[in-house]
């Protein structure tokens, strides 16, 4: 975990009520495409602030000495696409506001029996003792699975020194300790720190309900890993977070994968969903992994 403190800013921003006028900390580094991100704290809570990287949010936050971005980003944005989330604007709000809404209440309080339903589809329309398992190793004695964050609240807000438009922003439960960036999810593929069967098996619950999504909804969550090599190969899942009781959250709402999209998202609608996809593949390397563990 990395420190924050000392490393960020502290910025007053207008949130709008309940929240009002408070003092938001951004970090230098903003390795997001569609969002800058910062942290504020509010009655004796700690929240997480996103704002859509629209030109204007871009501009804002360069003159305010925190917009430092991989090279990846900047090389994203430049190519020529319409409506693209890489390189989003205002008019993009109502999408956002859109898929944000369905897949939110998608995985806020799944119910055992959408689970089963998620697991059974990514099977192949199997559904056996190792998925019973694996739903009881996920859920405890509950009879809801939270796989967001208590709260994720779509809003709009005025830069500090650009009041002329207000940016779509999003409020969320900010997951960790304030001082630190929180833990993403990881998979090791060496003999290193070891995933928990509780966390491992609400990813693949996670997944299969991403997968359901598509189905059900045309919205293409991302779920899927990315390949690390730090002092050993990790799967990291930059889009999930680990809470202190390793339960899961997965945090991405403004960065969505689907058919409506330009030709960069449905490319990437197709290679996290397609018969080959990401996403697909991931759960069925999640479920030998959950066998091994289970057995």
């Amino acid at each position: 975990m990395q420190e924050l403190e000392g490393s960020a800013r502290e910025i007053r921003i207008d949130l709008r009520p309940p929240y009002g006028i408070q003092p938001v900390m951004f970090r230098a580094w903003q390795p997001g495409c569609s969002a800058l991100f910062g942290y504020f704290k509010h009655e004796h809570a700690y929240y997480a602030l996103k704002i859509l990287k629209t030109p204007e949010t871009r501009a804002w936050a360069k003159e305010a000495a925190i917009l430092d971005e991989p090279a990846y980003v900047r090389g994203l944005r430049s190519l020529p696409l319409r409506d693209s989330t890489f390189a989003p604007t205002r008019d993009l709000a109502h999408r956002i506001a859109h898929d944000h809404e369905i897949s939110y209440e998608w995985l806020r309080a799944v119910p055992m029996e959408r689970a089963a339903a998620a697991l059974y589809s990514a099977n192949q329309g199997r559904f056996d003792v190792f998925d019973a398992t694996v739903l009881a190793t996920a859920y405890g004695d509950r009879r809801f699975l939270a796989l967001a964050p208590k709260i994720s609240k779509l809003t709009d807000l005025l830069l500090p020194g650009r009041e002329r438009r207000r940016i779509p922003a999003l409020i969320q439960e900010y997951i960790g300790d304030h001082l630190t960036t929180p833990n993403s999810y990881r998979e090791s593929l060496s003999s290193g720190t070891k995933t928990s069967s509780h966390s491992r098996a609400q990813m693949l619950v996670l997944v299969a309900l991403a997968l359901h999504l598509v189905q059900a909804r045309g919205i293409g969550l991302d779920p899927s890993p990315r390949l690390t090599l730090d002092r050993h190969p990790v799967l990291r899942v930059d889009n999930v977070l680990v809470r202190a009781d390793q339960s899961i959250s997965y945090i991405d709402f403004f960065g969505f994968f689907n058919l409506r999209g330009n030709l960069a998202e449905k490319i990437g609608y197709h290679m996290l969903y397609g018969p080959a996809g990401a996403v697909r593949r991931y759960a069925i390397w999640l479920r030998r992994r959950l066998r091994r563990d289970l057995s």
